[in-house]
């Protein structure tokens, strides 16, 4: 891991949530949308690995002719049908510090959903990741 950018005031940093796939664990490569290409150089090409059902999402997104985002939702690639999510899920991912909203679908679909600056020219996949049901219901009591 390289530490790249953000504050430089505090004196920790967490690294909770980090998740990705090893290299050894055969992944799908995704097709970007309409608009969207692979942003290529040292960073990894949009892909999606899948493992006793767990889903990651990874990968580096550019928007195909340099132009802003003119309309959100934005449709940014689709999943295979046995890596989507038995429900709508939302993340935030980032981009040059700035969080933005992606949903996936039910249908496979991940969608840019919203962000405060639309001349965005990349997007991160990178932090996508999820779990396929069957899963655990548990139930949280407070005790006072």
């Amino acid at each position: 891991m390289k530490y790249v950018a953000g504050g430089k005031y505090g004196k920790s940093l967490t690294l909770s949530s980090i998740a990705f796939a090893v290299r050894a664990t055969p992944g799908t490569l995704l097709d970007p949308a309409p608009g969207w290409t692979h942003y290529g150089k040292e960073y990894q090409d949009a892909i999606v690995y899948t493992e006793k059902g767990i889903t990651i999402l990874s990968g580096f997104l550019q928007r195909a002719d340099n132009s802003e985002v003119q309309r959100l939702p934005n449709t940014l690639l689709t999943l295979p049908a046995d890596a989507a999510p038995d429900s709508r899920l939302t993340f935030h991912v980032n981009n040059q510090g700035e969080n933005h909203r992606v949903d996936v679908l039910q249908n496979g679909t991940v969608m840019w959903m919203s962000s405060n600056d639309f001349t965005v020219k990349f997007l991160s996949l990178d932090g996508v990741v999820f779990t396929r049901k069957p899963w655990m219901i548990v139930s949280l009591v407070r005790r006072v």
